[in-house]
């Protein structure tokens, strides 16, 4: 799975694009997220301008100056697949459980793993009621798994969780977004 990533993209705004592209701090992503915190890419284009056009709709009231922006990456395959990561071909209880975990250290601050990456599909976006309904046992690990099996096929996400990952990265060059 991991060699689709070949190319991928990162869905953002611009202040955020020409700090990524000058030095991707890991530690600045947030910690209650699929794969625990990293820097996450998409070899989806249109799944990256979702997440851009996203992010532009969060912020663009407070910087007017702001467009959504996709940074395209190439990626050093060969490389990131000697160092230790996890492929989720797909949302299977394995990767649910991945999932759930991650989210629910995450959102005490901590790390789930240790993995330099992790790729696998996206889960549904109404992961966060799903996890409470979890926690509080009012829903099982069967209902939770279900709740957030991906929207399509064509979700997925690669988080790039260390500085090793990291430089696996060969290029990145930034795109603007038109706004429609």
């Amino acid at each position: 799975m991991l060699e689709k990533f070949n190319i991928s993209y990162h869905g953002t705004i611009s202040d955020y694009a020409d700090k990524i592209v000058g030095n991707i701090d890991i530690t600045a992503g947030r910690t209650f997220t699929d794969f625990g915190q990293g820097f996450y890419v998409t070899n989806n284009m249109n799944q990256a301008e979702k997440w851009a056009l996203k992010k532009f709709n969060d912020y663009k009231e407070m910087n007017q100056m702001l467009f959504p922006t996709i940074i395209v990456l190439e990626l050093d395959i060969e490389k990131l697949s000697r160092l230790n990561g996890q492929e989720f071909e797909n949302p299977s209880t394995l990767w649910a459980n991945f999932v759930y975990n991650c989210r629910r250290i995450g959102k005490r601050g901590g790390l789930y793993h240790q993995d330099d990456y992790v790729c696998g599909p996206l889960a549904d976006g109404k992961i966060v009621p799903l996890l409470k309904r979890l926690e509080s046992q009012r829903i099982s690990f069967e209902q939770f798994h279900q709740g957030i099996m991906p929207y399509t096929e064509i979700s997925n996400q690669l988080s790039l969780n260390t500085l090793q990952a990291i430089k696996c990265i060969k290029y990145m060059e930034v795109k603007r977004i038109d706004i429609k």
